[in-house]
């Protein structure tokens, strides 16, 4: 998501977003204000979704910080790591990592998932329902079993129009890609 082509000065305004939404434990993501600021800047290609997802990044990074406790240095360190950070938003990252990282620590309570156990699928087509419209229209269906961390086992279904499971598919390509770089 981060790259040269990133204004510094929008990278910094949206890790204030990532972090001041972290101390809340609400995200707010009222980034209207920072699109508008980032195109009076000349910064066009940045779209809503585009900026959410840094957003969400950068959440990830600081959340990561604090279950390992890391230093300042070993926070600077990480970022280091990932070439795809200029040195300017780095040292930007790290100073407010040093600054925030107490009152993160108070407020952000760790994140527990349940562990996905198994997925099945299944193509058919479906007469009538609230998504596919058309007779005979395919659809997916998802079904997702997890075990809570409370070891209590759940399934969820969905169900999806090809378009969407596509969608859908093409989302997971993208997070298995930013996976594979960290």
């Amino acid at each position: 998501m981060f790259d040269d082509d990133f204004k510094p000065e929008v990278f910094q305004e949206l890790a204030l977003v990532a972090v001041a939404d972290l101390g809340r434990n609400i995200p707010s993501h009222d980034i209207e204000p920072l699109i508008q600021r980032a195109y009076s800047m000349g910064d066009h290609k940045w779209t809503k979704e585009k900026l959410l997802t840094a957003i969400h990044e950068l959440e990830h990074i600081f959340r990561q910080a604090l279950k390992s406790n890391l230093s300042s240095d070993e926070f600077s360190q990480l970022l280091r790591r990932d070439k795809r950070l200029s040195e300017e938003n780095t040292t930007f990252l790290t100073a407010l990592w040093r600054e925030k990282k107490e009152s993160l620590q108070l407020c952000v309570k760790p994140v527990t998932v349940g562990k996905l156990l198994d997925v099945k699928w299944k193509v058919g087509f479906s007469v009538s329902s609230d998504v596919c419209h058309k007779v005979s229209s395919p659809y997916v269906v998802l079904k997702f079993q997890t075990c809570q961390p409370g070891g209590v086992n759940t399934t969820r279904c969905v169900e999806m129009t090809i378009a969407q499971f596509q969608a859908f598919h093409n989302q997971l390509k993208d997070a298995a890609l930013a996976l594979s770089t960290v």
